[in-house]
């Protein structure tokens, strides 16, 4: 297993892994198959990465916030309502 991953660095990962399949012109499913032959210890790993990184671009924005370790405050306006 790699080193412990902050929830930033799982999104950058995803990320990273799309722009070289872009690159490729590739999907990055295809990109990633081709990956898994080559290590098959890392499909599980990547895979639970990947649910938790979809799971935050499919949550509303508050609980994006949440799951980043960012806390929001409305504001004074709001708050007097």
């Amino acid at each position: 297993m790699t080193k412990q991953m902050n929830f930033e660095e799982k999104i950058e990962l995803i990320e990273a892994a799309t722009k070289l399949a872009l690159f490729w012109e590739v999907r990055p499913a295809d990109l990633l198959t081709w990956a898994a032959i080559e290590n098959k210890e890392k499909v599980a790993e990547w895979n639970k990465i990947n649910d938790e990184v979809m799971s935050f671009y499919k949550a509303p924005f508050e609980k994006r916030a949440e799951m980043l370790g960012i806390k929001l405050q409305k504001n004074k306006e709001a708050r007097e309502k």
